[in-house]
């Protein structure tokens, strides 16, 4: 991850050893504490030997794709698997169809069947970064750019993407890199569907003033109802920890969020279930990224 063509730096390299993270808040003091989950549990893909990362459950709950180590870039690959049950899905093969020579990472799809991933293959002539394609089954169709979502360049890069279950909106990370692998700052950013593009929305900058700080944020994951959010939070020289926030309807601002507690160590890139009682992510386990699960 450390690359500057990477799309996440590498945290082994930038995390203090040992040292906790006693403070999440972006600089504003201790945050409070989410215990409503039980867990980490392991999440175990069998037949596959390698690291998992980035995980996203398929709408129906049937498929798991991941991506490979983020770094180096040219070697992260998207792959996918079938569900056994929660704990234990079975690996199928690489997605080959949404595969290139550069980085694809960073899978996430709507109830119809589209999925959309992060890849660098056009960053340098777009400034986008952002890919969808058909998945049928554990089958994906030819990509094509999503080219109403670029950040215009100038050390800006899109690095990771959410898309809501009804395909209307997308949350994306946007980092902004000065010459350090490490960007000086990552918020989320909304865009929302207008026709057959996107648009950043008018009201994302309000609905995620409680998200956002001077720490990075990253990885968000939506609930199918809208009302949850789960995201990555990274104080620089602590360890990453994922965070929950709520709302009472699907059009209103993210409340304050807060730590959720069990998840320790290099933790990044929250998934739901399909009914959210399952939380999936993955962690650093000695030199290897693996998946772990909570349950409320």
């Amino acid at each position: 991850m450390v690359r500057r063509r990477g799309i996440r730096w590498s945290l082994r390299a930038a995390i203090l050893t040992g040292v906790a993270a006693c403070s999440v808040s972006g600089g504003t003091g201790p945050v409070p504490t989410d215990r409503s989950f039980a867990g980490p549990f392991p999440v175990t893909i069998t037949g596959w030997a390698g690291d998992a990362m980035e995980p996203f459950l398929t709408r129906d709950g049937q498929q798991l794709v991941f991506n490979t180590r983020n770094d180096p870039a040219d070697s992260t690959d998207l792959h996918i698997a079938t569900r056994v049950d929660d704990s234990t899905f079975q690996y199928v093969g690489p997605l080959a169809a949404l595969n290139s020579a550069t980085l694809d990472a960073v899978p996430t799809g709507s109830s119809d069947g589209t999925l959309y991933f992060v890849s660098l293959r056009a960053y340098a002539g777009t400034a986008g970064t952002i890919f969808s394609a058909p998945l049928t089954g554990t089958t994906a169709g030819t990509p094509a750019p999503v080219t109403s979502v670029t950040t215009g360049g100038g050390g800006l890069l899109d690095f990771d993407v959410d898309v809501a279950p009804d395909g209307q909106s997308l949350l994306v990370a946007r980092g902004r890199f000065t010459g350090s692998a490490v960007p000086a700052e990552a918020d989320l950013v909304r865009y929302e569907r207008r026709g057959a593009s996107f648009t950043q929305s008018p009201t994302g900058a309000a609905r995620l003033a409680a998200i956002n700080t001077a720490a990075l944020e990253y990885a968000p994951a939506i609930t199918s109802d809208g009302l949850e959010l789960c995201f990555t939070r990274w104080v620089v020289g602590r360890e990453p920890v994922l965070m929950i926030s709520r709302r009472a309807t699907a059009d209103a601002a993210w409340g304050v969020p807060q730590r959720i507690a069990g998840p320790t160590g290099v933790v990044e890139a929250g998934a739901w279930s399909p009914d959210a009682r399952t939380l999936y992510f993955h962690a650093l386990v000695g030199r290897r990224y693996v998946l772990r699960r909570i349950v409320r």
